[in-house]
């Protein structure tokens, strides 16, 4: 699919069992694409181990949902600039093992110029409450030194 041939697409709601770094990369490439509503497959349909929303890509994007068997996301400087709601399922052991291999876990949430409001579900995966909890810390110290100091809720 070529972005030009959808110039006034500006709301996308979809169920994947699959979604690829290049199908990613496609949607952040729709020029009037507002709002974007993703429910993901399971773990066994391939997903890459992250995502990356690129500088310039997502332009007028300003409410993302991620659903279901999310890797973790990487939101370069320049990328979504208007995004100012994201909600999400975040894997505590895709966090965990991020945060091993880099030093730190980084979602890159600074890059985010105009977050106001971070919604999500750390997914444990039969795991013990501790390990959630964790994980949450992270993501909420992550959401707290933002410039903007989102809202953050996490259920």
């Amino acid at each position: 699919m070529k972005p030009l041939f959808l110039p006034h697409l500006c709301s996308l709601e979809a169920y994947v069992e699959e979604l690829h770094q290049e199908d990613f990369k496609i949607l952040g490439d729709l020029p009037a694409l507002r709002s974007l509503d993703l429910r993901l497959g399971h773990e066994w349909a391939g997903l890459p181990r992250r995502f990356t929303a690129a500088a310039g890509s997502f332009p007028c994007l300003s409410y993302l949902r991620m659903k279901g068997y999310v890797q973790p996301f990487e939101f370069q400087q320049g990328a979504m600039p208007k995004l100012e709601t994201l909600d999400s399922t975040f894997l505590w052991w895709e966090m965990t093992q991020i945060a091993r291999n880099s030093g730190g876990y980084d979602l890159g949430l600074r890059n985010l110029s105009s977050l106001k409001l971070v919604t999500g579900y750390v997914w444990p995966r039969g795991t013990g409450e501790d390990r959630k909890k964790a994980a949450e810390a992270v993501l909420r110290h992550e959401v707290e030194t933002h410039r903007n100091q989102p809202t953050v809720r996490i259920y």
